[in-house]
């Protein structure tokens, strides 16, 4: 900055620096449409550097601020992300600025923040906000009404509401396939989404089906180790892992780890999020010590870059609850559900539904102990509290899914066979 002042006299040159400022938020926009990580990273320290100089005047920096804003949310760099944005949409506030485009734009990247932070309540507002901004202002057909729609239902998948999520995803493809076929990466990264509200629903083959046509489009039009395609692989692995395929599952999710690393430290969210995936895998290959290793490790991290109520923290205290009644350490894997339970039970979120599933079963083994101490009283009750338990479960689910998706019938499968026990030593 301080060559190009010296070298074109900007000084005194103030449309010459506003030409140079907007020029760079173009290329940003480039970048960020390609989802080119390296040249994001590039630029994102370059803005650092420039954004409190001087010869930057309001607008400048507001241009730059909101960019960056952009460039974080991509990098998965959440909490700087919502700094940005919250202070570019409070300055356009502050300005009476008329941009429609801007705000609406700012307004969906905080929304889809806000979701990944867990304030549902907000990011929902926010969201859809910024959808309405853009329908009332454009087109229907607009490249920006596309991608708020597309925004909008990652927010409601977060939320649970994976029907909405759905439909949302479809009209945001529509529009892309119909308008906007010349920008493959954002037409894969609305496949992958509607993919993901597929494996939500428990519509494994869609959504895996999805996800690959997504990752292939990814292959072609990006470098090789591409963020996207480790999200993606990411994904497709937890999908194997529902199936059973759980070597599959292993392998898909080490070369999505692979990218991470390459790209991002030890410490990265994206990085703790894989290795709760792989945790998982290893849970169900039956390898407890390994499992709860990475689960712990995952946790760590989430809880050093998230407040303790966050969801994907309940998921991972679950799963990690899971782990120890598996290694028979009762007590301490029942103190972690219930902690886990307790959380999502406040933010009112459907996961908590796999918390009443594995505690009912940690229920109904209590249950088949006391019985063989004597206790039947006891083991009528816990066997009871095993089946309100499910019954629970069942009834937060079926909000969500169909009565044909794989989680429902699994619940129910364990309720038919409570149901037909009798209270013997065998139940």
């Amino acid at each position: 900055m301080d060559y190009l002042q010296k070298k074109l006299g900007l000084k005194n040159n103030h449309a010459i620096l506003t030409s140079i400022i907007k020029t760079m938020g173009n290329y940003i926009d480039e970048a960020l449409n390609k989802e080119d990580t390296l040249k994001m990273k590039f630029l994102a320290a370059h803005c650092e550097r420039i954004i409190n100089h001087p010869l930057l005047d309001l607008e400048m920096r507001g241009i730059l601020q909101g960019k960056l804003g952009h460039i974080y949310y991509y990098l998965n760099n959440y909490g700087k992300a919502k700094d940005f944005l919250e202070k570019t949409l409070s300055e356009l506030k502050e300005q009476k600025n008329n941009d429609s485009e801007k705000t609406a734009e700012t307004l969906m990247y905080l929304g889809d923040v806000y979701s990944v932070l867990c304030d549902y309540k907000k990011a929902r507002k926010l969201s859809e906000e910024s959808l309405e901004i853009y329908q009332k202002h454009f087109s229907k057909d607009h490249l920006g009404t596309a991608k708020a729609l597309a925004h909008l239902g990652n927010v409601y998948r977060r939320l649970g509401d994976y029907e909405k999520a759905k439909t949302l995803c479809e009209q945001s493809l529509e529009i892309y396939q119909s308008h906007y076929s010349e920008n493959p990466i954002k037409v894969a990264w609305v496949i992958a989404h509607l993919g993901l509200a597929h494996k939500e629903l428990g519509n494994y083959d869609k959504a895996r089906g999805l996800l690959e046509e997504s990752f292939r489009i990814y292959q072609k039009e990006s470098s090789d180790n591409h963020l996207r395609e480790a999200w993606i692989l990411a994904h497709m692995g937890s999908i194997y892992r529902e199936q059973g395929d759980f070597q599959k599952a292993k392998g898909l999710l080490e070369k999505s780890l692979a990218i991470y690393k390459r790209h991002f430290s030890e410490s990265h969210i994206r990085t703790a999020w894989v290795l709760f995936l792989l945790g998982e895998v290893y849970k169900d290959l039956k390898d407890y010590r390994k499992a709860e290793t990475l689960l712990k490790k995952s946790l760590l991290i989430y809880e050093e870059n998230y407040e303790k109520n966050h969801t994907e923290t309940t998921k991972i205290l679950t799963q990690l609850g899971e782990v120890y009644l598996l290694q028979g350490q009762t007590n301490r894997g029942e103190e972690l559900l219930s902690t886990a339970l307790k959380i999502s039970s406040e933010s009112q979120h459907p996961w908590r539904y796999f918390s009443l599933e594995v505690l009912a079963d940690l229920y109904l083994k209590k249950s088949v102990q006391a019985l063989k101490e004597g206790h039947e009283k006891e083991a009528q009750q816990l066997k009871q509290k095993a089946i309100d338990y499910l019954n629970q479960a069942c009834h937060i689910i079926g909000k969500c899914l169909s009565k044909e998706s794989p989680q429902i019938k699994r619940i129910q499968l364990k309720l038919a066979n409570i149901d037909i026990t009798k209270p013997k030593e065998d139940l």
